[in-house]
């Protein structure tokens, strides 16, 4: 019960979003494509001025093993967008 109660309580904590326009944007790169999208947009209608896409490296043997890292697949997605 204690576990349950704990999840429930720190969700609003870790949901937490004030977007600051003019800054910077940054994004995991492992995010979806829709989600990507979504990020791509929100660059656009805040105005920041750079956007950044951060990961740590793919596992090698990955179907995706032309790119190293997860920001690297992300930053190829964000292009293709």
């Amino acid at each position: 019960m204690i576990r349950f109660v704990g999840v429930r309580t720190v969700q609003p904590f870790l949901a937490f979003n004030a977007p600051v326009s003019g800054g910077l944007l940054v994004v995991e790169g492992w995010m979806p494509d829709f989600a990507m999208k979504e990020a791509v947009a929100e660059f656009g209608r805040n105005h920041d001025s750079s956007l950044f896409v951060t990961g740590g490296p793919l596992s090698f043997g990955a179907p995706l093993s032309e790119y190293r890292t997860y920001a690297e697949l992300g930053a190829a997605t964000i292009a293709k967008l």
